[in-house]
């Protein structure tokens, strides 16, 4: 084959090759490079003999062009053919070559894509499974069918029973014979009637201002009414003929026939009955800002008196009590002068009935413990509230022994009762308004009526219905981190009221007891809700919202949330003022953050809109106009909050992703604390407490700049603290951190929980923050020393330790992970 045919052929090869590239760009980039160098191998040996024909024809004298046609003829012509075709394969060559470099461009952006396309789909195949669960969940889930009350199952004097057993005629009144259910609907709600007699009365005034009162007597459970001596209680309008569903609030009455009526007064103590309520009445009203100043201090605890009692008490025993008494070196007061603040304990006799709830109002009222002798006596509502978390039960015949008792009881029993017996003054009994609300929760948790449910506050959104980013971000970025933290799932809000009959029994002695601000409405969510034992998650009639973690290591914890609750996720909470760019960036870091279902941005600018251009992310980001510039807004109760966990931010707080997930796994298991970073302790020097930030062994505050906090406490915090300490808050713009710690640690008693190394946190790009003000430490001192003062005592616990993952710094073989890298 000559040269002219072998150059035809190699460019036929050529572009077929490069018409095939689209499939065969690996086999064609080496079959190019190999022809390239054959194509420039023959083209050289081609042009050089070429030239030395040419160079033979000049020595020969032609005078023509270099194809001179008398020498040349048809050859010079195929070789002007054979140089136009060398050409245009070279030209040809370079185009294949730029396609080539364009198509290995394509080709490797289309290898690193490949990962986030993989990524995205099983994002997608996450999105899929959840669906699929989250539908077995709904068919899993019962239609309650509600039906109004009946008539009662048998009539009130006699019939057989449930079990065949004739009944026996009544004695006494009882709640299912004497009181007509039938107007006590579960779907209306529970509804009074108040009468208007006795209007200038502390007690009426603010039962006229209930939320639970209606003015149509037709349409309400009970009717209110106040009785005192000379009045009838037959004469009521509604009374009919044996006053059902009436409440007569008895003031100094006697000899009163009140028939089938419930009564609430201060004599009756020793009928146990659900028709009949004991308490004090003569209550004063509530002073909002000043009714924490009646109260005495815990501490100090300086009382010399063990036990007094005002009065002339004439006992045979007493005596000996005294002789006992001097003999350990302790005094004891029994006088109509005693001063019961100087006294540990207060010694209470119920023979004279007619002072028995003053003495023991007076008794608390002061901070000394109540020593009730005689153990049948009915206190108020002692069917709710446990009086023996505040007061000692005695029987008459141990009145010898009475010293002996007292003198064991230590001195921290002593000031827990001290406390508990302030916290039921200040929520139950100490005023007109906590008795009002009180005795209308009683009564409607003995007919075992859920309340109407919280009054969450409406957050008004801006941006025309409040700004929501999609919940897929328009052109995803590529993965930056190398650490998988659970599944990007679809919003999913926690189930509300799931607990309203059992917070009547399950929960109610830990509500009255524990936590009295969830006691007069029905809450969204308990913060002290059972676990499930660990088992239901394998079985298909409990497993309902369980992600249990399949055996492994921390891949495989990664992808489920595990523990011993079913599936949730968390609102992020920021507020800010003046920093757009710095929130900008912090909602930013939250893109693909696993978990979260909203971010709720409290604008405290409210004297300018938000500007309408922020960053998209996988969640809604709703932007809640403040209607003033306060810190208190942090923790205000929105209805746009429908997830049990908060993580209350601030907006310049930079957080890994790896370690909100390890603080959001830790608040799961302890959701009555606060768990957070940022750790803090209050210290004494001197006389005075100081706050502290300094690195320590013992913390006792976490900051809510970067926290875990339950749903629930933005409604204590808001509504039910006391009033002065949200107004300190506002006045000095400083310090609603320390509040929030202070009120959760008084509630439940436990510290605070801090999670990971990390103890404090800056932005050092912030230029406007206010702890950079010198007045800042200063504020934060007398936040301390007027808390403590409002409370009566210091709640802060302090606490040792502090948590990390479970693997963490341990060792493990290759083929495992740990639960997180670096956290």
């Amino acid at each position: 084959m000559n040269g002219n045919a072998l150059l035809e052929s190699g460019a036929s090869d050529v572009f077929a090759i490069f018409r095939r590239r689209s499939c065969w760009i690996g086999l064609g980039t080496g079959i190019l490079t190999l022809f390239v160098g054959v194509t420039f191998f023959l083209s050289s040996s081609i042009e050089n003999s070429v030239l030395q024909r040419g160079f033979a024809s000049k020595q020969a004298g032609s005078k023509d062009s270099f194809c001179h046609h008398s020498m040349w003829g048809y050859g010079c012509q195929r070789v002007d053919e054979m140089r136009r075709i060398f050409d245009s394969v070279k030209t040809e060559l370079s185009t294949a070559a730029e396609k080539l470099d364009e198509a290995n461009r394509e080709l490797e952006a289309v290898t690193k894509e490949i990962p986030n396309k993989q990524q995205e789909l099983q994002d997608i195949e996450r999105r899929i499974e959840e669906a699929r669960r989250v539908l077995k969940e709904v068919n899993d889930k019962h239609n309650v069918r509600v039906f109004l009350p009946r008539e009662p199952l048998w009539p009130v004097e006699k019939s057989e029973g449930a079990f065949g057993e004739e009944r026996k005629i009544r004695r006494g009144l009882s709640l299912d014979e004497d009181f007509d259910f039938g107007r006590c609907s579960i779907t209306t709600g529970f509804r009074f009637f108040l009468y208007d007699a006795h209007s200038d009365h502390l007690l009426h005034q603010e039962l006229s201002v209930h939320p639970n009162r209606l003015k149509d007597a037709k349409k309400v459970c009970l009717l209110v009414a106040f009785v005192s001596k000379g009045h009838r209680p037959s004469d009521l309008q509604f009374w009919k003929k044996d006053g059902r569903n009436h409440l007569l609030i008895a003031l100094g009455t006697e000899n009163v026939d009140f028939q089938k009526a419930i009564v609430l007064g201060d004599e009756m103590i020793h009928s146990r009955s659900p028709f009949h309520i004991s308490a004090f009445l003569d209550v004063p009203g509530f002073d909002k800002m000043n009714d924490w100043q009646r109260y005495v201090p815990l501490l100090p605890h300086n009382r010399k008196v063990l036990l007094a009692y005002k009065g002339n008490l004439t006992l045979p025993e007493l005596e000996d009590l005294r002789k006992s008494a001097g003999n350990s070196g302790d005094a004891v007061d029994f006088s109509p002068e005693a001063d019961l603040k100087n006294a540990v304990f207060t010694l209470i006799l119920p023979m004279n009935s007619s002072s028995f709830q003053r003495n023991i109002y007076e008794a608390l009222l002061v901070g000394s413990i109540p020593v009730i002798l005689d153990s049948d006596a009915v206190l108020p509502f002692d069917d709710l509230i446990d009086w023996r978390l505040i007061s000692m039960k005695i029987s008459k015949w141990r009145f010898s022994e009475l010293h002996f008792i007292l003198r064991t009881v230590p001195l921290n029993d002593i000031l827990e009762m001290r406390r508990m017996g302030r916290i039921f003054l200040e929520n139950y009994l100490g005023n007109a308004q906590v008795l009002s609300r009180t005795l209308i929760s009683a009564i409607r948790w003995r007919l075992g009526l859920p309340s109407d449910s919280l009054k969450l506050q409406e957050a008004i959104p801006l941006f025309n219905g409040s700004f929501q980013a999609p919940q897929i971000a328009m052109e995803p970025k590529p993965r930056m981190e190398d650490e998988f933290l659970g599944p990007i799932e679809a919003p999913s809000d926690s189930p509300m009221f799931l607990h309203n009959f059992t917070s009547m029994s399950l929960y109610s002695y830990d509500l009255w007891n524990k936590n009295p601000y969830a006691v007069h409405s029905t809450m969204p969510y308990l913060a002290n809700n059972v676990l499930m034992p660990s088992g239901v998650e394998f079985h298909e009639d409990t497993n309902t919202g369980f992600r249990p973690i399949s055996p492994g290591s921390g891949k495989e914890f990664s992808e489920a949330l595990g523990g011993n609750r079913p599936k949730e996720q968390f609102t992020i909470v920021m507020v800010t003022h003046n920093r757009d760019s710095v929130l900008s960036a912090s909602l930013e870091r939250l893109r693909d953050l696993p978990y979260l279902n909203k971010v709720i941005v409290v604008w405290n600018n409210v004297d300018r809109d938000p500007p309408s251009s922020w960053p998209r992310i996988h969640v809604p980001i709703e932007f809640i106009r403040a209607k003033t510039n306060s810190l208190n807004n942090r923790f205000i109760p929105y209805d746009r909050i429908q997830t049990e966990a908060i993580l209350s931010m601030d907006d310049d707080i930079d957080l890994r992703k790896d370690e909100i997930i390890a603080n959001f796994r830790v608040w799961r298991e302890e959701r009555q604390r606060i768990v957070g970073f940022p750790a803090r302790y209050q210290a004494r020097f001197g006389e005075n407490i100081f706050y502290n930030s300094n690195h320590t062994c013992q913390y006792s505050m976490i900051l809510t700049g970067a926290a875990f906090i339950h749903q629930s406490y933005l409604d204590a915090y808001t509504n039910h603290m006391q009033a002065i300490i949200r107004s300190k808050v506002d006045e000095w713009m400083n310090c609603e951190d320390i509040a929030m710690n202070f009120l959760v640690s008084h509630l439940y008693r436990k510290p605070p929980i801090k999670v990971t190394s990390k103890w404090t946190l800056r932005c050092p790009t912030c230029t406007e923050t206010l702890s950079n003000d010198e007045s800042h430490f200063t504020e934060r001192h007398n936040c301390i020393r007027f808390f403590t003062e409002v409370y009566g005592y210091d709640p802060l616990l302090f606490t040792q330790s502090r948590t990390d993952s479970v693997l963490f710094k341990t060792r493990l073989p290759p083929d495992h992970q740990k639960c997180f890298k670096y956290v």
